[in-house]
């Protein structure tokens, strides 16, 4: 009689397990993590057998932490500048579909741009972007500490201590994270090293045109390429700076709520309205400190028409265009009233209201904050990051919101 054949299992390679564990449910194993990082090496180092009493490596959670933030950095700063180029042909869009024709200016406006993605500060940058340390941004990071710390030494790791280094080195990256005064400060010292101030007229004979190009000198690829040549220089704050806001999932919006922002001002500050004199910017001091202020000279009169406040974002390039700025204006030459540079202005308010944080829009009537409308939660990124460049605060006592209604959907 004939004897059945049986199939014996056969034995599963290493890859083939961590492939199946990486697509299994709950947390991912180191196994998983290792091959969704291709990294064969450390695979083969975790299936060695450990003698009892072998020396385990020392490990300065520190550095590999940095270490993996730093080896990260460079593809990082490569995709936030498509996100970059991205926002700017996204505003480029809307600006063109406001058909702003205005008279020319009765001179060139020579600014000074701040290249590319220096352009953007902290508090825009960095929206939602501690968040990045949950999830995918997370594991792929985790992912490189592991393949570090094999590569850097020689002596195998057992799969325990492997697991306590990797958990401390996360632990160091996650306090380094959790200290966003610290971040602030040295991401404002690593994006002063890197950025580029060029001397630049912007060309158009229309604030249209203007605007346009101002947009065209902010997408800037120099920004890219110099600040992917100094992530060896930085410190180990600034690369963990750095790292937190270029992980931010939500980066693309919050050029484009930055853009919008400084597009629009640009256009209302920098441009002449319909038929309007020249018109000059002047420091004031008012409402607790000194302001620059955009005014036009009544020549009949021998005194000053207010125009507008100069928002934070313009405040360098119109500082930037005075040769001479004199003594700040006497208040008392201003003909007509100056206006509360918070209160009696459009611009974007968070408040806690029916039942979570909402985002509005409002205005100024009567020195008074008044609504205007609801923000939709899927461009709540883009507001925050928009009101980084107005004047004053974004909190706001919804008490003192006049006219609010109840949000659609609740």
């Amino acid at each position: 009689m004939a004897k059945a054949h049986v199939r014996r299992p056969q034995p599963v390679a290493a890859d083939e397990r961590s492939a199946r564990e990486a697509s299994s449910d709950g947390p991912p194993s180191f196994s998983s993590l290792q091959h969704a990082a291709g990294n064969r090496a450390v695979s083969a180092a975790l299936q060695r057998q450990q003698l009892p009493g072998t020396p385990q490596p020392a490990i300065d959670p520190h550095a590999v932490a940095v270490g993996a933030m730093r080896a990260t950095l460079p593809s990082l700063v490569t995709k936030a500048y498509v996100d970059y180029e991205s926002a700017v042909s996204t505003i480029r869009s809307e600006v063109l579909a406001k058909k702003i024709e205005l008279p020319p200016e009765t001179k060139p406006l020579d600014v000074l741009l701040a290249v590319g993605m220096a352009l953007v500060p902290w508090e825009a940058i960095a929206v939602a972007a501690l968040e990045a340390m949950a999830g995918p941004v997370r594991e792929t990071l985790k992912a490189r500490v592991i393949s570090d710390m094999i590569s850097r030494n020689p002596l195998p790791f057992s799969q325990p201590t492997l697991d306590d280094h990797a958990n401390n080195a996360m632990a160091e990256i996650a306090g380094m994270l959790a200290k966003p005064d610290n971040l602030k400060t040295a991401y404002k010292a690593a994006s002063d090293g890197w950025k580029e101030i060029a001397k630049s007229t912007v060309v158009g004979s229309t604030a249209l045109q203007q605007t346009l190009s101002y947009l065209d000198g902010c997408a800037d690829e120099a920004s890219k390429r110099t600040l992917s040549g100094l992530v060896g220089t930085m410190s180990d704050n600034q690369v963990a700076a750095m790292y937190a806001a270029y992980s931010n999932p939500n980066l693309r919006q919050a050029y484009v709520g930055d853009l919008r922002g400084r597009a629009t001002q640009f256009a209302d500050i920098m441009a002449a309205a319909p038929g309007a004199k020249p018109t000059s910017f002047v420091q004031i001091n008012a409402y607790g400190r000194l302001r620059w202020a955009k005014v036009r000279y009544n020549t009949t009169s021998a005194n000053y028409m207010f125009i507008a406040w100069v928002p934070p974002g313009m405040v360098d390039y119109v500082a930037g265009q005075q040769q001479n700025p004199g003594e700040p204006l006497d208040p008392g030459l201003i003909a007509n009233k100056l206006p509360d540079p918070v209160i009696m202005q459009t611009r974007i308010v968070r408040m806690d209201a029916w039942g979570r944080i909402r985002y509005a829009e409002v205005g100024g009537e009567d020195n008074e904050i008044v609504f205007r409308r609801w923000i939709p939660q899927d461009k709540e990124t883009e507001a925050l990051a928009q009101a980084q460049t107005q004047i004053g605060g974004i909190d706001v006592d919804p008490a003192k919101v006049h006219g609010l209604v109840a949000p659609p959907g609740r």
